[in-house]
């Protein structure tokens, strides 16, 4: 049978799988000498069709001068070639999926004119498993209530808010006043940076380059405007000019203005800013809000609860390398967190050193969560709309206060919409689980 342009010329390789550790499998791959001899017919016809050799005519060069010249890197691209075409071929027949990409060394695979071409991988694949009976499942709702105690306190947050911030009366600094300054570093005696009406919350947790201040905290304590602090400091290693790192400084601060936070007077005027008439309707109001987020807790914890059974009912192995490589993952995010609260390295190790073995079992479970809902969604049909995803970019966008397209921008850049869209997907898929469990009123 003649190939039409639109059939796929397969290699129909041979392959032989072992399964050397859980959902791990090393292929032997073997495309014959015919599909090699056939490829490499293909390769330097094209490059005589398309290559015009001096004293010879386009597609006339012969194939020995143009091996001389170019059978290296022929070689080179159809090794590359094959390798591709070979490994999907062999995924499809085997039905495997595999996850990340396959472990071989390329520089030691070798492509010649005579010979088959042979090569080992291994790959990772997704685990396989039966999914149990994931409907009807018995889950108890835990009892939503509003203590009058919880209204305060939502009342005295939504008062730290509207606050506003005046002159302090005594003019002296206090915990939580605002200060303007300003600010210049120097080391060696040169000033190294300088910053004018900087602004400052005073609190315990000031820092420089990650470094809590504490003692410099102090020393701003009951300063009036006019006054001048100096603190020294050794210059940290995440400084930004790396020449100075290590080396003494000195921080220099001119306070400029003292201002304290002023809380609004709890009153029916207040509430009437709001477009609210009394302070016992925005009390109303605020049980409301209350009872809805708890109410989404439960419905979370009652989702945490059906999904953690069924990781216990079902169960099968997972792939090592997958497992590894999001305990590290997790783990250099909270290096990164950790480094940032000014933590030295001794103690960013202690810590790390902790969350180890608690960081692979919550990867386990964080994976397997995955697997088995994403199963579930495939088989129920639940997937993400274009038209979902922006509302949802949308709605971030309110909460970090930057324009929709600001953070769909930024998403794309950072490679982050195919994971926004897969914990979407899981959270419909853990609604769906919910909707279809038989749910007890506490």
């Amino acid at each position: 049978m003649v190939e039409t342009e639109t059939e796929v010329a397969h290699l129909n390789p041979k392959a032989d799988l072992e399964e050397v550790g859980p959902c791990k499998y090393k292929i032997k791959v073997e495309v014959s000498l015919e599909k090699v001899k056939e490829k490499l017919d293909e390769k330097y016809k094209g490059l005589s069709d398309n290559l015009a050799m001096p004293g010879f005519r386009r597609g006339r060069a012969p194939r020995k001068l143009l091996e001389r010249k170019f059978g290296k890197d022929v070689l080179n691209e159809l090794k590359q070639e094959l390798l591709t075409a070979s490994f999907d071929e062999v995924i499809e027949e085997k039905k495997l999926e595999p996850i990340g990409d396959p472990q071989l060394d390329f520089d030691k695979i070798d492509l010649k004119d005579d010979a088959p071409f042979n090569y080992e991988l291994v790959i990772e694949t997704r685990p396989k498993f039966e999914l149990s009976e994931y409907k009807g499942i018995k889950v108890k709702k835990p009892a939503v209530k509003v203590t009058a105690k919880e209204i305060d306190n939502a009342l005295n947050n939504l008062r730290e808010m509207k606050a506003e911030y005046v002159s302090a009366e005594d003019g002296k600094a206090k915990q939580d006043d605002q200060i303007v300054a300003d600010f210049e570093l120097t080391c060696e005696g040169k000033q190294v940076l300088k910053s004018e009406n900087a602004s400052l919350l005073l609190n315990d947790k000031i820092a420089f380059y990650g470094v809590m201040l504490p003692e410099f905290y102090k020393q701003i304590l009951n300063k009036k405007v006019g006054n001048n602090v100096e603190y020294d400091i050794t210059l940290p290693d995440n400084f930004k000019e790396k020449i100075l790192v290590g080396k003494n400084a000195k921080i220099s601060i001119t306070i400029k203005s003292i201002k304290r936070k002023k809380l609004p007077e709890l009153n029916d005027a207040w509430a009437k800013t709001m477009d609210i008439e009394t302070v016992e309707q925005l009390k109303e109001e605020l049980k409301k809000h209350i009872t809805k987020d708890k109410d989404a807790s439960a419905r979370s914890a009652m989702a945490d609860e059906i999904v953690a059974g069924l990781i216990d009912k079902i169960d099968f192995a997972m792939p090592e390398g997958l497992i590894q490589k999001s305990a590290d993952e997790h783990l250099g995010r909270l290096k990164l967190d950790l480094a940032m609260k000014g933590l030295d390295e001794d103690a960013i190790k202690k810590e790390l050193d902790k969350h180890k073995g608690e960081s692979r079992d919550k990867m386990v479970k964080g994976l397997k969560a995955h697997f088995i809902l994403d199963a579930i969604a495939q088989k129920e049909r639940i997937f993400v709309t274009d038209d979902e995803v922006e509302q949802q970019i949308t709605v971030m966008a309110s909460q970090m206060g930057r324009w929709p397209h600001e953070v769909k921008q930024y998403l794309a850049e950072q490679g982050m919409m195919p994971q926004l869209r897969r914990q979407m997907r899981e959270d419909k898929t853990r609604e769906f689980l919910l909707t279809s469990a038989a749910v007890e009123e506490s």
